[in-house]
């Protein structure tokens, strides 16, 4: 595991192109919050490791391949969900989906 620290957008999608899973949670205080951060996640083409807790976002992620959910604050059930991925396979994708800054990301989604 590598921590980059803080990257300016416009680094984030050759970091996210070039990581073997990708991670997010979601705090129980924003059970109904969809990030979009973790769309941009599957267009990168990589595993996908989540901390969900019960909501639309479970319901929505659960459906994607390559996605691994865990509940929220579970220490054990991530380190399951981590173990459970198969990093020694290939990406999802060897391509990312699309390669565009995260500006015109935002514009194609909301224009």
């Amino acid at each position: 595991v590598k921590f980059f620290g803080e990257v300016s957008p416009d680094e984030v999608p050759q970091y996210m192109n070039s990581a073997d899973i990708l991670f997010a949670q979601i705090g129980q205080n924003f059970s109904s919050a969809i990030p979009t951060k973790i769309f941009e996640y599957i267009s990168a083409g990589r595993k996908i490791l989540l901390g969900l807790p019960e909501g639309p976002a479970k319901e929505i992620f659960k459906n994607f391949y390559g996605v691994e959910i865990f509940h929220t604050g579970q220490f054990s059930e991530m380190e399951s969900a981590a173990q459970s991925t198969d990093l020694s396979s290939t990406p999802i994708r060897e391509e990312p989906a699309f390669s565009i800054d995260r500006n015109s990301f935002f514009r194609y989604l909301f224009c």
